[in-house]
């Protein structure tokens, strides 16, 4: 940061200039610093430029390890992310300015509240013509299921989010409403979180007011909602694994204590919401939607998703579940509303509206639509009617539409459009490249219910661009976030989500309320960590073996190594037939892809990437350190497949392996032994199981008395070398390696180790409904346990033949139908246990 020297009041945004039109965050129209901006650049004044860079580089770090990406919508991250970058400095907000916003935003949240209750109930706005029925009947958010009669009292905006932006006299705008299933709490929270490392003293000084306060009312209002009170069970419902704000969802959960479930986890029985837990059925009092309202109800709703809770809806008339938003609350959220929310303000508080909206103009009316018509090219055309996750799309399409297109598209149906006003949003410094850069802002500000009002968050979510184009039409929009500081008039009281010292707090160990899809996830993470392992050491070996000065033939054991890559899938078969020599150019030139292609199964990159997104859907259940270490294997900086050397293989290959051994390593050390560790490790041990009985099949099949070479290779694959050499020093013979790999009890890479693990894991897993007199799956795994035991591995070695009849073959065929045997009775009886998410009427 060598342009920025100290914070000085003289010069403190060196490079940094106010943009013309718009009004500026920190310089006031006589060239000086705004008040509240002198606070923080005198508590700055000993922070030199190197102190601030290091800090700034932590921050961002944090926020890389804490994941705060998004992958592209409904894909996984093989397809990249999106880097969530913290600028260096924050946006400051005056206390006394602030308490104006938030009255302001009260309001509007308890206006909009009162629309919706009665758009879905007595219906007076449009009796009363203040607004055209067209307006509300033509709405496709506008369903009839949300109609049903219900207490006047009740609220249903329970969540409340505005986009906000100043005119270029310092006035705020709402540019956008947001009350579907409002996002970005969390990211506001992950921003100051990450400040707090960069400018700890600062925001100290400051005096910056904290937003624990907000999350403490919305646990208030979760708890409000539930008629079990404290003791009420909170369900997140999440978009779904791979959405833009998925990684939000679950860190949110994870802040506030809630579970987080998808439609899948949930049921309907006797019109109450249950979660599906390894245990059974758990009721659920609140949820918490993020999903849109016509997602959520594939029975009840007029939509084509094959998702949803089949019989929520009814659920929740009945009083059965509370739903935050209500389901039909991002009604109010289209743009069309903002044109008329002046005189509904009146009909229903009889004051004027405290912050005005962009102006806007429905096309449905006569006289907008000439007024728009003649103003065209100075105001911004959008859908009126928004479709949150289709309005991005559309308008931007609007806005790179010609003219004249556009024009005849607004006559051939008005009602459907309407124009708002441009905003000229204000502008700040941002630091980039090592200097300040003049960018432009905009907020999104959150508020939830609290008792008869609404509490607003004593900060915002805060998005900047170089450029002017709208911000407003996705939270991912803008190329920085700021952290908003709202400064408070005097010292900051300290506030927690942890429970205080006086509160009783029952003792809880275990348990078996892990959803099933949650249960089911850890296993198939555990089983991915393994395949990728396995792959790895069988890659490097044949890498680390054509990088070596040998002549081919002085590698006996690679036909065998590319014969276990050539059967599952890594490389072609073809070049296991024909003579090795004569294949290596095309051999050298497969291994890249073998590791680097994403387009292909089986692929490192494509395991990898598979075990990364399995983490993902239960980060909420993870701790920070397991899943920085799963973030570090991000295959977005691996080469292409394109790559010709084997040196980039052999670098990510080494990089991935040390990785995956710090993964298990903290699964094995640091993870707490709940059914999550359970069903993780039992699916770590089942994978390993299958991979020692495969390869050695392999071996056995290509040469029953494989040469020394191809035995090292074994020992080398499963980690065996220096146990082995310290028993047999360098003889390796076919007997003490298979002893080794496959009865040693005391190798924990062993196959009798693997399966030993299995049959304890099994036993110790929770009982599904009635005790079983015969568990299926305990009979599996001890049965082959016992026989592993009971063989006599010597005899069956003299001499070793490919018959079912030998010892081994016989033990390894068990294997390859026992294993997947089991991995199947587990799957159905533990992830599948609940049944069909069927209404029962």
């Amino acid at each position: 940061m060598s342009a920025l020297k100290q914070f000085t009041q003289q010069a403190p945004f060196p490079g940094y200039t106010s943009a013309p039109g718009s009004y500026d965050e920190i310089i006031d129209t006589r060239g000086g610093l705004r008040p509240h901006w002198k606070r923080f650049i005198e508590s700055s004044a000993g922070l030199t430029a190197e102190d601030f860079g290091r800090r700034w580089s932590q921050a961002q770090r944090l926020l890389r390890e804490n994941s705060l990406a998004h992958p592209e919508p409904a894909t996984r991250p093989t397809h990249g992310d999106h880097p969530w970058t913290l600028d260096a400095l924050p946006l400051m907000i005056a206390n006394d300015e602030w308490k104006t916003v938030s009255s302001a935003l009260q309001q509007r949240a308890r206006l909009l509240d009162l629309t919706l209750r009665d758009l879905y109930g007595p219906q007076r706005l449009l009796t009363g013509n203040i607004l055209p029925p067209e307006v509300v009947f033509r709405h496709p958010g506008f369903q009839l299921p949300y109609c049903e009669a219900r207490p006047a009292e009740e609220r249903l905006l329970h969540f409340y989010a505005a986009d906000l932006a100043r005119s270029p006299d310092g006035i705020w705008w709402v540019v956008a409403d947001r009350c579907e299933a409002p996002s970005g709490a969390g990211f506001a929270l992950q921003n100051r979180i990450a400040s707090s490392r960069i400018l700890p003293d600062v925001i100290h000084a400051c005096q910056v007011e904290r937003l624990a306060p907000f999350f403490l009312a919305v646990r208030r209002q979760m708890t409000r909602l539930s008629q079990r009170g404290a003791d009420a069970r909170v369900i997140l419902l999440s978009q779904a694994a791979g959405s833009d704000n998925y990684l939000e969802e679950a860190f949110l959960a994870r802040y506030l204590g809630y579970t987080l479930a998808e439609a899948g986890d949930l049921a309907i029985r006797d019109q109450r919401l249950h979660l599906k837990t390894l245990g059974g059925l758990s009721p659920v009092d609140v949820l918490i939607r993020r999903p849109n309202s016509e997602e959520c109800d594939p029975l009840e709703l007029s939509t084509t998703a094959s998702f949803g809770v089949a019989g929520l809806v009814q659920s929740w008339h009945s009083g059965q579940v509370a739903i935050a938003n209500s389901l039909g609350s991002g009604l109010v959220e289209s743009p069309i509303f903002m044109a008329f929310l002046p005189q509904i303000c009146l009909a229903l508080l009889g004051e004027p509206l405290a912050m005005p909206g962009v102006e806007t103009f429905w096309c449905g009316d006569p006289n907008s639509l000439k007024h728009v018509l003649d103003q065209l090219d100075q105001l911004s055309v959008k859908p009126a009617y928004r479709r949150r996750g289709l309005a991005q799309t559309q308008a931007r399409r609007l806005s790179e539409m010609d003219p004249d297109r556009l024009r005849k598209l607004i006559l051939r149906d008005p009602a459907a459009f309407v124009a708002q006003e441009r905003v000229v949003r204000s502008s700040v410094p941002v630091w980039a490249n090592s200097q300040f850069h003049q960018s432009f802002i905009a907020l999104r500000s959150f508020a939830v219910a609290d008792d008869d009002d609404y509490t607003i968050m004593p900060g915002a979510l805060s998005r900047v661009s170089s450029s002017l184009t709208p911000l407003d039409r996705s939270l991912l929009a803008g190329e920085h976030s700021k952290d908003t500081w709202v400064l408070a008039d005097g010292p900051v009281t300290q506030v927690t989500l942890l429970r205080t010292a006086g509160d009783d707090l029952k003792l809880r160990r275990g348990g078996v309320d892990l959803p099933s899809r949650a249960a089911e996830h850890f296993y198939w993470l555990g089983r991915h960590a393994v395949r990728a392992e396995i792959s790895g050491k069988l890659l490097r070996a044949v890498t680390l073996r054509l990088t070596r000065e040998e002549d081919t033939d002085e590698l006996p054991e690679l036909p065998v190594l590319l014969r276990i890559l050539a059967e599952r899938g890594q490389i072609e078969p073809g070049f296991v037939v024909d003579a090795i020599k004569d294949q290596l150019p095309a051999i050298e030139n497969a291994l890249p892809a073998a590791v680097f292609d994403d387009q292909q199964p089986g692929t490192m990159r494509s395991t990898v990437s598979e075990l990364v997104f399995l983490s993902s859907t239960v980060r909420d259940l993870m701790s920070i350190d397991t899943w920085r270490i799963i973030r570090q294997m991000n295959v977005d900086s691996w080469p292409d497949s394109e790559s010709q050397s084997l040196l980039p293989v052999l670098d990510q290959l080494e990089t991935l392996l040390l990785q995956l051994a710090a993964f298990g390593g903290h699964v094995s050390e640091s993870m707490t032994r709940t059914h999550a560790w359970r069903f993780l490790d039992l699916g770590r041990r089942l994978e390993r199981s299958m991979q020692i009985s495969s390869i050695i099949r392999t071996v056995v099949e290509q040469d029953q008395q494989p040469n020394y070479q191809a035995l090292e290779a074994l020992l080398e694959i499963f980690d065996g070398v220096m146990t082995y050499r310290s028993r047999y020093h360098t003889r390796v013979e076919w007997g003490p390696v298979l002893d080794l790999l496959l009865q040693d009890e005391s190798n924990p890479r062993s196959l009798a180790y693997q399966l030993a693990l299995c049959a304890t894991h099994v036993s110790d897993l929770p009982s599904i409904g009635q005790e079983d007199t015969h568990r299926t799956e305990q009979s599996l795994a001890d049965g082959i346990l016992n026989h592993l035991r009971n063989m006599d591995l010597l005899s069956s070695l003299q001499p070793l033949k490919y018959e079912a009849s030998n010892p081994l073959i016989n033990l390894l065929t068990i294997a390859e139908v026992t294993l997947p045997e089991l991995s199947n009775v587990i799957s159905h009886k533990y992830f599948f246990h609940a049944g069909p998410t069927q209404h029962r009427l």
